[in-house]
């Protein structure tokens, strides 16, 4: 694995969550795992064994399994679009924030990085005042 992933957790998290859907909707199985299992080794996520047929239930299960691992993932810093889509807000809103100063982010030279843990602080500050 190099040492930058190709893809990030959020992004493959939001990608399974699709992917069952579809599934269970009479989605193709078989395409989802060949793509669940590629991804699965651009971020690290390889060592999780796939399932031994293509059987829906089968690759269900799988999916499962990587979501699991993704949960016990800590990114360190956010890019700007994984903490949008963590938010659940467009990526322009995030920057106006950012700029007003009402969400936490850290400089990088000319970048600008989100902490998860400095984001969640500040979600429970802004849920604890509104609700004062």
């Amino acid at each position: 694995m190099s040492s930058r992933p190709t893809e990030t957790v959020p992004r493959f998290v939001k990608w399974l969550h699709r992917t069952f859907d579809a599934i269970e909707a009479g989605g193709d199985a078989v395409a989802a795992l060949d793509a669940a299992a590629s991804h699965a080794l651009r971020i690290g996520a390889g060592h999780i064994s796939t399932p031994a047929t293509n059987d829906k239930r089968d690759v269900l299960d799988y999916l499962g399994r990587l979501l699991a691992w993704c949960r016990t993932q800590k990114a360190f810093l956010w890019h700007g679009d994984e903490a949008a889509d963590e938010l659940k807000i467009s990526p322009r809103t995030l920057w106006e924030r950012t700029n007003a100063g009402h969400i936490p982010y850290i400089r990088i030279g000319r970048l600008f990085r989100y902490s998860p843990a400095a984001i969640q602080k500040w979600i429970e500050s802004e849920s604890a005042s509104a609700l004062a």
